[in-house]
């Protein structure tokens, strides 16, 4: 009896999403919005925080032949990845997993509200699409800077096919992207 309670306890267990979700959000404002462009800076906050490096194939699976690294925060249902994309695409992601389409992003846009300020922002059009079985949505915000354009956004990936989801892979990719881009030379 007492096992069956333990073993019923254990498969109970909640998610604890949400406070995935804040932790998160945390972190990308530290790694991507406080440190970011500072690449020093990001490996040394990636150590203070027990990062753990990405081997560089793990990194490629993910940046394909762009260059860059990364690092894992976290285990298993907690675990958080952090990527920072090299130029010519200099960016900084938070990426991790969240049970279903469920979640509330508010924590995230006070922390995104507090680092636009008063800065010049515009909302960029929504991109959809299908990827095989994946659907990817992705919002965000842009802004002119001197020679660049930065952009805020937050990507939502999700597994699309029926028979993937009836067996329960229902899960939802999100990430956190801040990326600077180097304007084309003049011609």
């Amino acid at each position: 009896m007492i096992i069956l309670a333990m073993l019923l306890a254990a498969n109970t267990a909640p998610d604890n999403a949400a406070a995935r979700l804040t932790r998160a959000v945390d972190l990308y404002e530290a790694a991507c919005l406080k440190t970011f462009p500072d690449d020093a800076g990001l490996d040394a906050l990636m150590a203070q925080r027990g990062g753990s490096p990405l081997s560089a194939d793990d990194v490629e699976v993910t940046l394909r032949d762009d260059p860059g690294r990364a690092w894992q925060v976290g285990e298993g249902r907690e675990r958080v990845l952090v990527f920072l994309e090299l130029p010519p695409y200099h960016a900084c992601s938070v990426r991790f997993m969240m049970p279903d389409a469920q979640y509330d992003l508010s924590g995230y846009r006070e922390v995104e509200r507090r680092y636009m300020g008063t800065a010049d922002y515009t909302d960029t059009d929504p991109l959809e699409g299908d990827q095989g079985d994946l659907h990817l949505r992705l919002v965000g915000k842009q802004r002119k800077l001197a020679g660049a354009t930065e952009t805020l956004m937050i990507v939502d990936q999700h597994v699309t096919d029926i028979a993937r989801r009836k067996a329960g892979d229902t899960g939802v990719s999100l990430r956190f992207v801040r990326q600077i881009k180097a304007d084309p030379p003049a011609r």
